[in-house]
């Protein structure tokens, strides 16, 4: 049954969240009206945007897909999308365990989606790397010979150790201001 439910809530998910995305967020609205929207293909009033299928190439490989793979790509799109218009005609979509994961699968995004723009404005100088190296040479050895990394070899580890401190910090930081303001109850019998 959860295995169901899985595969369920993934279609639906997909449809949900899209659905929402080109047809309710203000910021893909106005960009329907530009000339950067770019309907790639239709699957009956719903629309696959260039920019949507595009997202859903892996990045680092994207330059090298042929378009048979292309082709492959937007025909799982398209899948998913008849197999969601499927569920939704059965009324899946109306099942309290799928309006719940459903629900749980956009808070994600939107948790991921706001912790990936505070972290993109996060920097890390030169100097906080060079001090989180100086001040940490003893973790920055081979593992064969036990010779000491130059911090070139590690600068780049660095960097993205510290960027995740801070985002942690950020977001704990932000946490506890949301939940100031935020009316959170917990049944604590439930949790025995």
């Amino acid at each position: 049954m959860k295995i169901l439910i899985l595969t369920i809530f993934s279609v639906i998910l997909i449809v949900i969240v899209s659905s929402h995305a080109q047809n309710k967020s203000p910021s893909l609205i106005k960009e329907k009206n530009t000339k950067n929207y770019v309907v790639l293909a239709r699957v009956n009033d719903w629309e696959i945007s260039l920019k949507f299928f595009k997202h859903q190439l892996t990045a680092p490989i994207r330059p090298i897909m042929d378009l048979e793979i292309k082709k492959k790509v937007l025909n799982e799109v398209i899948r998913k999308r008849l197999l969601a218009n499927a569920a939704i005609e059965e009324g899946i979509d109306r099942d309290p365990n799928v309006i719940e994961a459903i629900e749980y699968g956009k808070m994600t995004i939107l948790a991921q989606t706001f912790s990936s723009k505070i972290s993109e404005k996060i920097k890390i100088s030169e100097e906080e790397m060079q001090k989180f190296y100086n001040d940490n040479k003893n973790i920055f050895v081979t593992d064969a010979k036990e010779e000491q990394k130059t911090f070139a070899e590690v600068k780049n580890h660095i960097k993205e150790h510290l960027k995740s401190v801070k985002l942690n910090q950020m977001l704990d930081d932000i946490v506890i201001k949301m939940r100031k303001k935020s009316d959170i109850k917990i049944n604590e019998e439930l949790l025995q």
